[in-house]
């Protein structure tokens, strides 16, 4: 009797011993700094794979319908849909937030390719400058005003050679967004994520408010 209690309790203790180094293994394995990975080196053939991506957000982080959060994460070499349970703090980061986010790729139809977030971290931008005026507040009653603004900028478009049509960008700060237009070939390069002074004549073209400048010399980085 004693014999087999004992032979009860070895085994016991080597599934809790065992149970043990399987819990220990898995916070290891989860808790390894996890290497950055491109977007844009990113393929199907990476499914369930597990990775860490950092850039900044392409348009504002929003809620969906079923209740988890979309960011749209543009590194410079592609952008990346992520899905999230939840947002930091319970808020929703601005087009222009830097990112970074940690978790599972998972492969959809037509190979799209997505990220599964289990850590999204945004960063609060000290980096910024405060402007006299939050881009929220340049409105369409305020068309013909000149002035300067400051911001990150979120996204970068040129036209086709060719095109009559203008470059443009949009900033982004605390409080919104503004598109930037110009027709400058010599205008100073920027990418999304710089931080940027720009100066300007406020215009509406078809209802949208858009910061149009002239001179190369009005566009200025700032980092």
């Amino acid at each position: 009797m004693e014999k087999r209690m004992g032979l009860k309790v070895l085994r016991l203790s080597a599934v809790v011993v065992a149970v043990a180094g399987l819990l220990l293994l898995h916070s290891y394995a989860r808790s390894r700094a996890l290497p950055v990975v491109r977007i844009g080196d990113i393929s199907p053939a990476m499914n369930f794979a597990r990775v860490r991506i950092e850039g900044v957000l392409e348009s504002d982080a929003r809620r969906l319908r079923s209740g988890s959060v979309l960011y749209v994460v543009d590194d410079g070499t592609g952008t990346l849909a992520v899905f999230s349970n939840d947002s930091p703090d319970g808020r929703l980061p601005l087009a222009g937030s830097p990112v970074a986010v940690s978790g599972n790729l998972s492969v959809g139809a037509g190979n799209e390719v997505r990220l599964r977030a289990q850590a999204v971290e945004v960063s609060v931008d000290d980096s910024i400058p405060v402007a006299g005026t939050k881009l929220a507040e340049i409105t369409a009653d305020r068309k013909g005003e000149r002035m300067a603004v400051v911001g990150r900028v979120s996204k970068v478009w040129a036209p086709r050679a060719g095109s009559n049509s203008p470059y443009k960008l949009v900033l982004a700060d605390e409080s919104g967004t503004l598109e930037v237009v110009h027709w400058l070939a010599d205008a100073p390069a920027v990418a999304v994520g710089d931080v940027v002074e720009i100066f300007g004549t406020i215009g509406v073209y078809k209802d949208q408010v858009q910061l149009k400048v002239w001179e190369a010399a009005q566009i200025r980085a700032l980092e």
